[in-house]
């Protein structure tokens, strides 16, 4: 759907590097036990906005930005070597906003920046 990272409202192509090898496939988001959803409801808005948005995300709230900031995680997780699996990395990713320990990497972050 032209979005530059996993997509929850279609399959995202994937060309995976392994030790030289490359695989191709097709990450559908409700191989993970995901919806698809409509485009729109991934949409940001202003700087204040997406951070409200990201402090509802990592304070529990169920929704498909939710969503999708988990499985682009778990993605992430899986190329960086921390979860053996995407699906891992959904365990993973869940379980760490779940609790509170990205909420609190989040304002760790927010903390360090507002003071250099």
């Amino acid at each position: 759907d032209g979005l530059d990272e996993i997509s929850m409202g279609a399959t995202t192509t994937v060309c995976e590097i392994n030790d030289g090898t490359l695989t191709n496939y097709k990450l559908d988001p409700r191989d993970y036990g995901f919806k698809f959803c409509a485009r729109g409801e991934l949409v940001g808005g202003d700087p204040a906005q997406n951070a409200e948005i990201a402090r509802a995300i990592f304070s529990g709230e169920k929704s498909p930005r939710r969503d999708a900031v988990v499985l682009n995680a778990a993605a992430a997780l899986y190329v960086a070597g921390k979860a053996p699996s995407i699906e891992d990395g959904v365990r993973l990713a869940t379980s760490l906003i779940d609790n509170g320990e990205a909420y609190q990497k989040m304002r760790d972050f927010i903390n360090i920046t507002n003071t250099v």
